[in-house]
């Protein structure tokens, strides 16, 4: 399956830069740029790197607190 822009649902889809190391991709038919996260629960979110780290700690049962100070601040 090719993918489609998810506005207009056109297949004519260009790569479109490489920004904080994910994939932008644009339309030709709308003109309209989206990541490749687009429709997932990683879409706009920032500091993507984090996230994986993070959830370790809160499945070891860490605190919030504790969970936060380990991976934000080393």
């Amino acid at each position: 399956m090719k993918p489609q822009c998810p506005h207009c649902h056109a297949c004519h889809i260009k790569r479109h830069g490489k920004p904080n190391g994910r994939q932008r991709y644009r339309c030709h038919a709308c003109h309209k740029t989206f990541m490749s996260t687009i429709n997932t629960p990683f879409y706009r979110m920032r500091y993507l790197e984090k996230w994986l780290p993070y959830f370790t700690c809160m499945l070891d049962s860490l605190p919030i607190r504790k969970s936060a100070k380990f991976v934000w601040y080393r």
